[in-house]
């Protein structure tokens, strides 16, 4: 019976090992040509996206810890799987890859745009102070600092 208890507490800890609060404060951290997004209380091991600019100045996306439902309502829509609201104006984004997380039992997309004003994201970016990520209906709020309006400005 010690055994299970010990089992359980192990499974536990583990379990909030890649979890943050609700009330947890996203914070961005630029490196080169990508911008991460994460959970101040675990920069490790919290990601909420990545921003990554092309050589053709488009930009890759990947967001994170989607859980299940919202994954399986985005791979089913035929456009707008992933969207990105910027100030009065959408992005929207296929996804190219699911990835699952065992830790979190949450899903990461990544994703593309074939839009002709997809080299407009990062502009877009630069010129706000937050923007919203979407996916089957989960939403996330991502800030824009100083180092991330460099990054939109220099995505070209």
């Amino acid at each position: 019976m010690t055994n299970y208890v010990w089992l359980f507490a192990v499974l536990g800890v583990l379990s909030m090992g890649g979890s943050a609060s609700a009330a947890d404060k996203i914070v961005s951290r630029v490196d080169g040509k990508s911008v991460n997004y994460f959970y101040e209380s675990c920069p490790e091991e919290c990601q909420v996206a990545t921003f990554t600019c092309t050589d053709t100045a488009s930009v890759s996306v990947v967001l994170a810890d989607i859980e299940a439902k919202n994954a399986a309502k985005a791979i089913v829509e035929e456009q707008k799987q992933i969207v990105f609201r910027v100030g009065k104006k959408s992005f929207n984004y296929a996804i190219s890859e699911m990835q699952f997380m065992e830790l979190s039992g949450a899903w990461w997309l990544t994703g593309f745009s074939n839009d002709v004003d997809q080299k407009d994201l990062a502009p877009a970016i630069a010129g706000v102070k937050t923007f919203e990520a979407s996916a089957g209906g989960q939403k996330v709020t991502l800030p824009v600092d100083a180092a991330v309006k460099a990054w939109g400005a220099a995505c070209k």
